[in-house]
């Protein structure tokens, strides 16, 4: 868990780096031109969707089997040889398809031309996020998760400067998308030169540890994988499609913006996500349900304080938020969306690293099934709900999907592993962060909004901080705040 610890708090500056990024150009860049900011997120939507059928599942292999074909005197038996070859394979069967459908793919976006006008780009934007997304897996593999993290924020950091350029006539329209595209090749060359540095770039010949049999393992688990990791985009793409679809490219914009504020509390959990991932499957692999254990536990009281706190952060001061900004008005339609947004990735965050622990079992095929409820309650709630309540109708369909959707894993692991996350610490922290909420949702706004969310910030660090770290509620919070103070002394 130590690794894990510091690896989380060093990718977790990381990422929040480019949130300090990400929320100055929600406040004073995106809103200068929602169009384009809808453009953006539509476009990065598309690669989002397809990159796991891209991949034909490599990603998933690339954590599942890399303890099998570890092996640092002939290149790991090839692995990362066999990784680029499946997703070869996958990308061109996705370009065969895509000619052929080219038609109706296009008539899908015929309602908004500046989308179709950027179509092609989109191709490009989805073999080098794919190819990036096997090379951080692989990096993943040697607990080297800093600089993919960085790489996987970098279109996000320089979108807003490309926009800006674009916004005062600097660069023209095509100049800023081919910015975009340049900057995740840039990524995926980091990360191979990276990978080369750490010298363990190896493209030797593939080799099957256990023979064929392991091979015809391999191809049925990426498959299931591949469909499963279908279930869970569907469900994250189908709210900006069809708000693309029913609305607007501003609307598509309006909830982006809600949906950030709502990834804000979930950073931590996707840099666990990351590190967890070869400490569960290397403990499967040796059958340590102790450790399994001890990570699902932490990593469920760890992130639900830290999610917590930043849920309350953001909801106290929303409506502050929206007084001061000269947009607020047309900004405040994502409000109640963000809300039950926010609760869903705190659903997400409490139940801890639950993908990971079935995802690694030999009981991973219960994804797929939760997967296919996943993605059929969220595409019919979203064609239900967007047409009658628009952007929030999307905030509740995504929200339910995924709760439903963490509902049965945690169900599933109590009942086949018998595994829970919970524990009394758990309800502290709840009925910590519900006063902590209300006593500050009911404070009247009597000052200017900007000092009324620094009064209110500081507050909830008081009332929800001071007690976790006083009670020693997460020793490993703790421990990692105390160390950080010391080194300022320093």
């Amino acid at each position: 868990m130590g690794i894990i610890r510091r690896q989380t708090i060093k990718v977790t500056l990381v990422q929040y780096l480019s949130l300090i990024i990400g929320a100055l150009s929600v406040i004073f860049i995106y809103p200068l031109n929602l169009e384009i900011h809808g453009l953006y997120i539509s476009m990065m939507a598309i690669p989002t969707f397809v990159v796991p059928v891209v991949t034909l599942g490599a990603q998933f292999i690339g954590i599942r089997y890399f303890p099998e074909f570890k092996n640092s005197s002939n290149g790991n038996n090839g692995f990362l040889s066999l990784l680029l070859l499946i997703t070869s394979v996958g990308f061109g069967i996705f370009m065969i398809v895509v000619f052929i459908f080219r038609s109706e793919i296009y008539h899908y976006y015929q309602e908004e031309p500046l989308l179709v006008r950027y179509l092609p780009w989109v191709i490009p934007m989805i073999l080098l996020i794919a190819l990036t997304n096997i090379f951080a897996v692989y990096c993943y593999n040697y607990s080297r998760t800093v600089v993919p993290m960085i790489v996987m924020q970098l279109p996000k950091i320089l979108f807003p400067f490309l926009m800006l350029m674009f916004i005062f006539e600097w660069i023209s329209r095509d100049v800023m998308i081919d910015g975009v595209i340049l900057s995740l090749g840039l990524g995926l060359a980091t990360l191979a030169f990276y990978l080369w540095s750490q010298r363990t770039l190896h493209f030797s010949a593939i080799r099957y540890p256990n023979g064929d049999r392991m091979k015809a393992g391999i191809i049925k688990f990426g498959l299931i994988s591949m469909l499963t990791g279908l279930g869970s985009l569907v469900a994250i793409s189908m709210d900006v499609f069809s708000i693309q679809y029913y609305l607007t490219l501003q609307d598509v914009s309006i909830y982006g913006i809600a949906v950030f504020m709502a990834t804000v509390i979930s950073i931590p959990y996707v840099s666990m996500m990351g590190i967890a991932s070869p400490v569960i499957s290397k403990a499967w692999s040796v059958n340590d349900m102790s450790e399994i254990e001890l990570v699902y536990k932490k990593s469920s009281l760890n992130l639900f304080i830290i999610g917590l706190f930043f849920f309350l952060l953001i909801w106290v001061n929303l409506d502050d938020f929206y007084a001061v900004h000269p947009k607020g008005d047309l900004l405040k339609a994502g409000k109640w969306a963000f809300l039950f947004l926010g609760l869903s990735k705190l659903f997400d965050m409490i139940t801890g690293v639950n993908d990971l622990i079935i995802s690694n079992s030999k009981k991973y095929k219960f994804l797929l099934i939760a997967s296919v409820v996943l993605a059929i309650w969220s595409i019919a709630f979203n064609l239900y709900l967007i047409p009658i309540y628009g952007i929030l109708g999307a905030g509740i369909a995504s929200a339910s999907a995924f709760f439903v959707y963490n509902l049965m894993k945690w169900i599933f692991i109590q009942a086949q592993f018998g595994l829970n996350p919970f524990s009394r610490k758990t309800a502290y922290v709840l009925v910590l962060g519900l006063l902590s909420g209300l006593i500050l949702l009911l404070i009247p706004s009597f000052l200017h909004p900007i000092l009324m969310i620094a009064i209110k910030s500081i507050l909830l660090g008081l009332m929800f901080g001071i007690p976790i770290l006083y009670f020693n509620i997460s020793p490993d919070l703790t421990s990692a705040f105390s160390t950080k103070m010391r080194l300022r002394k320093l």
